[in-house]
């Protein structure tokens, strides 16, 4: 039975799709449930949670944010983690 096992693990390592570093178009034939996507984890194709639009590491990650939240470019930032409008003064 163990030995069955570690074949199957074997079979699984050996089939999975690899991928390099943020590039997941090699993981194409990847199927994740609702809620989730394709992504790329130590050069191997899997599935994490989708993000959400409003979450960003760059204001330019806010894009598909912006499709549907008002808020002019000179105001749009990536302020903690969050797509935000920021008005004020000397901005």
């Amino acid at each position: 039975m163990r030995v069955v096992i570690a074949f199957v693990c074997l079979i699984g390592v050996v089939l999975g799709e690899s991928c390099d570093g943020t590039d997941t178009t090699t993981c194409a034939n990847e199927i994740c449930a609702d809620g989730f996507v394709p992504t790329c984890v130590s050069t191997i194709c899997t599935c994490n949670p989708a993000p959400k639009p409003s979450e960003c590491t760059t204001v330019s990650e806010c894009s598909s944010y912006w499709t549907s939240h008002h808020c002019s470019n000179n105001h749009r930032q990536c302020v903690g983690g969050k797509c935000a409008c920021v008005h004020g003064h000397g901005r």
